[in-house]
C-alpha cells in the first residue's frame, strides 16, 4: 500500500530505478524489495551506493553568476 502512495514522476537515483518501475513490478518484485529493506534495517547499515547522489544546481533568481541563488535538486 505504501508503494502506491509514493509520488511518481520523480527523478531516479544513481541506480536509475523509478517508483513507476517498482509499482509496475509483480508481487514477487515487491516482496524482494521489502526483504532487502528489512535486511538493511536489521543490519543498521546502508549500502555505500545508497549514500551517493547527483546534485544539479537550479537557479532561483535572475543572476546566474551569483551561485548563492542556486538550489540543488
Amino acid at each position: 500500500m505504501v508503494i502506491e502512495m509514493v509520488q511518481t514522476h520523480k527523478s531516479p537515483g544513481t541506480d536509475k530505478s523509478t517508483v513507476e518501475l517498482i509499482i509496475a513490478g509483480s508481487r514477487t518484485v515487491r516482496c524482494e524489495i521489502q526483504q532487502l529493506i528489512n535486511y538493511i534495517w536489521n543490519k543498521e547499515e546502508m549500502p555505500e551506493e545508497w549514500k551517493e547522489s547527483i546534485i544539479v544546481p537550479i537557479y532561483k533568481k535572475d543572476d546566474k553568476t551569483d551561485h548563492c541563488n542556486d538550489r540543488g535538486i
